[in-house]
């Protein structure tokens, strides 16, 4: 007779949800959405620090950016020129996860090699290296 009213109690839970959620996303991506949007594309008189270099490298963010997205859009089926723009985001994807993989390899590496310097020249008193 009464569970109506569990209805309500749990449609406001999952509307302060929703509501706490987006105001959530809506603060965190939307500023990062705002300034890929407004990177200039051309040079101009207006924007005097805009060189050749800054408008080729945001070409290339720019690119780079659809083609990886267009790789994430699983809606349609992806033929003809819109296959090999994710096939360009794919090969992105996999040179930046490379990229930043061995700078993880090269720091771990670093740490290595400091800790057995540590423990052949000072711990054992074994001179090695030239200081």
């Amino acid at each position: 007779r009464y569970g109506w009213i569990s209805r309500i109690v749990i449609g406001t839970l999952i509307g302060a949800s929703a509501g706490l959620f987006f105001q959530e996303f809506s603060s965190r991506y939307l500023p990062q959405l705002n300034s890929t949007l407004q990177k200039p594309l051309w040079v101009s008189d207006a924007n005097p620090d805009v060189t050749v270099w800054t408008v080729i490298t945001n070409f290339l963010f720019i690119t780079i950016l659809f083609s990886v997205l267009t790789y994430f859009t699983f809606s349609y089926e992806q033929r003809g020129p819109i296959k090999r723009i994710a096939i360009l985001g794919r090969w992105f994807l996999m040179i930046g996860l490379g990229a930043i993989f061995g700078n993880t390899v090269m720091a771990r590496m670093a740490l290595l090699i400091g800790r057995v310097y540590y423990l052949l020249n000072d711990w054992l008193m074994i001179r090695v290296g030239g200081g």
